[in-house]
This record gives structure tokens, sequence and C-alpha cells, in this order.
């Protein structure tokens, strides 16, 4: 068997263990479209993305990955799926799991026929989210708990189905995302055991005070938080992938102790997603 051909057994407990195996798909067949979130809604009127700044970006991104000696999986481009890059919302991992995401957006119904090579060679289980609607953008681990944002991708029904599923081993805790607000990973962050990154303003009051029990959080300001200034991506316990441009965040992260690798993702950002969108760990230490 090839060395791109092995099995692959799925092991996620947490956002920030060492990274070893992702799926990342590429931006090569991006092709421009109907806005379909708010972020796109305000870039797409004089400044739409160009397909070939955004390869660059993540040739780089892809490149630190690498460089950190973990395996990128491709999946395959599909036509007609220009927002394939973001996997984090197509599929998750949760512990042995990879879930299959149910999506909300039609422009993205067909992605996860982009995993099926992946897929076959996985021999640990693999299961579908049939009942409501949930991506992984608002799936957040943290060992035995699992952070659930509810709000416009994910909804009570896939709340009450991911309890079903995962409810005997983990405890599933509800985070209610305020109007605008498009995933959970757009205003909080887990980054290590014990620090995460949160927007203040981006859920309701008694889920702020109940992760900020839970974490020394690091806050994330509001010209930060719409560039996606908590949807950094951990490449192990100290560090973290983040946007050249967000500044202060970057300076904050540092201060509490991680390594930065800063990455340009200005353009690819325009489609309203960042590091942690664009990937989906199959395999942590």
């Amino acid at each position: 068997m090839r060395k791109e051909e092995h099995i692959l057994k799925v092991s996620v407990t947490n956002e920030y263990g060492t990274l070893k195996s992702v799926i990342m798909a590429s931006v090569d067949n991006y092709t421009d479209h109907e806005p379909i979130n708010d972020t796109q809604k305000r870039f797409f009127k004089d400044s739409r993305p160009v397909r070939e700044k955004m390869v660059s970006e993540q040739r780089t991104f892809a490149n630190i990955i690498e460089q950190y000696s973990a395996e990128i999986l491709w999946a395959d481009s599909l036509e007609g799926c220009p927002l394939q890059l973001y996997t984090r919302d197509v599929s998750f991992a949760i512990g042995n799991k990879l879930v299959i995401s149910e999506m909300s957006a039609p422009i993205r119904k067909d992605e996860r026929k982009g995993l099926e090579k992946i897929i076959k060679r996985i021999e640990t289980p693999i299961i579908s989210a049939h009942n409501g609607i949930a991506e992984g953008g608002d799936v957040m681990l943290d060992g035995k708990n699992i952070y659930i944002g509810l709000g416009q991708r994910t909804d009570e029904r896939a709340l009450s189905w991911l309890r079903s599923e995962f409810g005997n081993e983990y405890e599933i805790i509800p985070i209610r995302l305020m109007p605008g607000i498009l995933h959970l990973d757009t205003v909080f962050n887990i980054i290590s055991e014990d620090k995460a990154l949160i927007f203040e303003k981006g859920m309701e009051k008694k889920d702020l005070e109940l992760l900020e029990q839970r974490f020394e959080t690091i806050s994330i300001t509001d010209k930060e938080q719409f560039n996606m200034g908590t949807n950094v991506f951990s490449l192990n316990p100290d560090t973290v992938v983040a946007q050249l441009s967000n500044e202060d965040s970057v300076r904050k992260i540092k201060a509490a102790g991680l390594t930065v690798e800063v990455v340009n993702q200005s353009e690819t950002s325009k489609l309203g997603g960042g590091f942690r969108c664009s990937t989906c760990p199959l395999i942590r230490e």
C-alpha cells in the first residue's frame, strides 16, 4: 500500500493537540458566486475575492502545516462548490468518529462528495448528521466537553441529535450565539488547555460567564472579530496560526505564552472564514 493510501484512524479530543492529519480543500477552482453571508455581502459589492491571491494565501498556510510535520489530505475539487475550502463546516471529528455535516446553504450541499476518497480510507466510525442542521464551525471540543454554537448554521434539532449520539460520553454544552454571528468559532476558540479567544458580544451573557469561569480568556476587539480574530488554528498546544493583520490579538496570544505563525489571509477572509474554518483535523495527539 502506498504511503498516501494508508488507513486512517480518526482521533481528536480537543482543539489544540499536536496536529498529525488534517483535511483541506484547494481553492484552485474557486469561481465567483452570489454571497451567502454578511461578510461576503460586504466585500462582494466592490472587492470580490481574487482566486490567484487566495491560492497563494492557502499555499503559505499549507506549507506551515507541513513544516510542523502534519499530513494534509486534499479533498477532491468539485464543480459548483466555490466554498469547498471550508472543510470544517462539512465535516468534524469527535473522538474517533468523523461526522459529515448537513449543510444549511444550498450552494454547499454537495461538498461532502469531495471527501469520498478520504472517507474510504477511514476505518473508525463515520456518521452523518441526519436531524437538523449542524456545521463543524459550531462544534468545539475540550476533552469530555463539547461546546455547540446555536445560531444561523446549527439548530436545536441538531443539538438534540448530538446529545443522542454523544451525550453518554460527553457533556454537550450549548452556546447561544447573538444575531449576525455565523459560527461559534467566529466568537470563541480554545487554543490551549486553559486559554481561549473570545468575543464577548457574540453570545448570551450566561454562556459568556460560563466560559470565563472555565478558561483564561483573551478578548478580541470588534474590528478583529470581523477579521476572523478568533478563527486561528492550533498546530500544537504551544503554537497557533493567525491572521497577519490582527495585530492586537496576535500580541495578546504571544503575551499568553504561545508562538504565533502569522499568515496574510486578507483575500480569503472575504469569504467569511478563517484558518479553523478551512481545516478539518482527523488526528491530534
